[in-house]
């Protein structure tokens, strides 16, 4: 009982907060958002042209363009994060609908409903509080952003922003910190562990939080078999996967899968395989944490 009147309540919030959206979005004057450049590492190279070292403050971030991400990365990580992101038009209310029926009847946040360019968004130009004000301001920007770039460099942005914990932000990065390999290598397996970051990456971290990171994963998995991107078999292999334990160790090499498209026509690049490149030591990112 307690909990409909709270859903309620939390219904009747939700839509004076998406009125509160769309008359700013309507009364105020268009603005240029400008996205600061995103800061990344030095990498000191030997004469023969090899790496040495990667050298960086907090930040451990290399920007890959979004050609270069395996298109099972890209699937997984919308899957997850924000799987209508090709069809909103930068804030997705059933999402957020969705999310907030399930915190309310859980009790706890176990849904986001923040859209992909949302969260770009805050982390680029917000404070982290979770006020309503914030959040229409959030949502207001997420529709001029939307105006203003593709979707296609919406998500590259993403990808290169988002922090994966241990210093990783970026796809580059965590795919160096966790398995030692560049982002072209990821496979399903690694896309799933990863997607599973994003939520909270400090609680999920597989090195200070293994059991927690490994419940995460799981939870990953059976998304990615319910809307149909892996089957029950690869699931299992998927699940028995080692998570990563200390930086760059960890590797799975499950059977490869083609994977349905989520991006639109114009941007679809095949899928880069699962192939597994051994690198050395020296190309590794070190003390990434």
């Amino acid at each position: 009982m307690l909990g409909g009147v709270l859903a309620a309540v939390s219904v009747a919030a939700l839509g004076t907060a998406v009125r509160a959206v769309a008359d700013a979005a309507e009364s105020a004057e268009p603005e240029e958002i400008r996205l600061q450049p995103l800061s990344q590492r030095s990498v000191m190279l030997a004469a023969d042209g090899s790496r040495l070292a990667a050298l960086y403050r907090e930040e451990n971030r290399e920007v890959v363009p979004l050609a270069e991400v395996p298109q099972v990365v890209i699937d997984t990580v919308l899957a997850i994060e924000d799987e209508d992101f090709y069809e909103h038009e930068g804030m997705n209310v059933r999402a957020t609908l969705r999310a907030l029926l399930a915190n309310v009847e859980s009790g706890d946040v176990q849904q986001g409903g923040s859209t992909i360019t949302q969260q770009l968004v805050k982390n680029a130009l917000l404070t982290p509080e979770q006020d309503v004000e914030r959040k229409v301001q959030e949502a207001v920007l997420a529709l001029r952003l939307e105006d203003q770039m593709t979707k296609d460099e919406i998500l590259e942005r993403y990808l290169n922003t988002v922090y994966f914990g241990n210093s990783a932000y970026g796809l580059q990065a965590a795919a160096e910190v966790y398995f030692g390999v560049d982002v072209q290598q990821l496979g399903q397996g690694e896309a799933a562990f990863l997607a599973g970051l994003v939520r909270d990456p400090v609680g999920y971290d597989p090195f200070a939080a293994p059991d927690a990171a490994q419940d995460r994963l799981e939870l990953v998995v059976d998304r990615l078999v319910a809307i149909g991107q892996i089957d029950e078999e690869e699931a299992e292999q998927f699940r028995a996967m080692p998570i990563p334990r200390s930086p760059g160790t960890s590797s799975c090499c499950p059977s490869p899968r083609t994977t349905s498209s989520r991006r639109s026509p114009a941007s679809s690049s095949p899928t880069l395989g699962w192939a597994r490149v051994s690198r050395s030591a020296t190309t590794r990112c070190s003390g990434a944490g």
